[in-house]
């Protein structure tokens, strides 16, 4: 058996070095076709590109340990779906894609596992406008996440990263892939949203209240 696996593990390091030369796009179609030995096809084109993925999820989620967890996920990724992909030419291109999408996703996912605390930083902004009779802390926060889940999915995006994550304007810029002023543009108009979500659920809020009473 040590022997068979001795064996197995030459042919494998003698396909990987004839694979070692060939082209991305050749080894893209040898692998999309799945012929044979195409995951060690497959591990001769994730070796040339894993760097690069790391290092983008690393600018993408100023994180270090996030950006290797994100960045394995990717290869798998990338090699359970490879064989969809139809411009087999455009492979950095779809890669390209495929990192900025998933980065993106794991920093709001990573956002809304983060402490409540920051519930306290978007609570802050109606406060400013002098919202009514104060609630007990639990009914503000729970008015706060109900006026937040009410609004378009790129708001509340934005103000997770922001208030939650704890991002500033340059790495959300970055993580949404925006520029600086579209990324300000985008959290200063979510904001202005939330305090209008805000104030119409406080003042539902209040109504029952008093009516109750």
């Amino acid at each position: 058996m040590l022997g068979f696996t001795i064996q197995e593990k030459k042919q494998s390091e003698a396909a990987q070095n004839a694979f070692a030369s060939w082209s991305d796009l050749a080894l893209v179609e040898w692998v999309a076709d799945k012929q044979t030995d195409w995951p060690v096809a497959f591990s001769v084109l994730a070796s040339r590109y894993r760097p690069w993925v790391f290092k983008r999820c690393l600018f993408r989620l100023a994180n270090f340990h996030d950006a290797e967890d994100a960045a394995q996920d990717i290869v798998m990724k990338v090699y359970a779906n490879l064989h969809q992909l139809k411009g087999r030419a455009q492979f950095r291109a779809w890669l390209r894609t495929v990192v900025d999408n998933y980065c993106n996703t794991f920093a709001v996912r990573r956002a809304r596992y983060t402490t409540c605390d920051h519930f306290e930083q978007l609570i802050e902004l109606h406060e400013l406008y002098a919202f009514a009779v104060p609630h007990d802390v639990l009914a503000e926060k729970e008015l706060v996440q109900r006026a937040l889940s009410s609004l378009p999915e790129n708001a509340q995006q934005v103000l997770r990263l922001r208030f939650y994550a704890d991002h500033s304007l340059e790495e959300i810029a970055n993580i949404l892939c925006l520029t600086l002023s579209a990324a300000k543009a985008r959290l200063y108009r979510a904001i202005e949203q939330f305090k209008v979500q805000y104030c119409k659920l406080d003042g539902e809020h209040l109504s029952s209240v008093t009516g109750a009473r």
